[in-house]
């Protein structure tokens, strides 16, 4: 489902094939911005079940939360946790809940570097560190400030 946009809305459209994220803003024919993106569960292939892979549809990031040094999941979740609210039950249908996008990883080495390397998540979209930073939290915390609504699409389309 692509959603309607209002004026001070984005649309960030995730490809599980390509494992990208691009950023796309009304008006503009290209996209905004675009960051590797990855959305491989613990479980293995597919999204139907708990800890698998992040399930297709349409979500709303809802909240950036920072990480403050010292917190036990630093290391697993990053600086920064974007909270996805599903929009169309294709986590709760299968017995899923409390998805978001990421960075960190804690089996790597360097969790917190700027670019830390890939881990899968419980179900959970992650990317490199620097790029939420730089890019995904910055779009998504002036595009609240204006009341508009950031849309995340996760697809498998090519």
């Amino acid at each position: 489902m692509r959603p309607e946009l209002g004026p001070h809305d984005v649309h960030i459209v995730v490809n599980t094939v390509t494992d990208k994220a691009k950023c796309h803003v009304p008006g503009e024919s290209e996209p905004r911005w675009v960051v590797p993106c990855r959305n491989e569960g613990v479980a293995g292939p597919g999204w139907d079940r708990p800890y698998g892979d992040t399930p297709p549809g349409l979500w709303e990031i809802v909240r950036v939360e920072e990480i403050p040094p010292g917190d036990p999941d630093i290391n697993a979740y990053g600086p920064v946790y974007l909270w996805l609210q599903e929009l169309e039950g294709q986590a709760a249908s299968v017995g899923r809940a409390g998805i978001g996008w990421h960075g960190g990883g804690s089996g790597l080495p360097a969790p917190l570097a700027p670019r830390q390397g890939w881990q899968v998540t419980h179900g959970c979209l992650r990317s490199q560190n620097v790029d939420l930073t730089m890019r995904v939290v910055p779009t998504v915390r002036y595009t609240h400030a204006r009341g508009g609504r950031v849309w995340l699409t996760v697809s498998r389309d090519q």
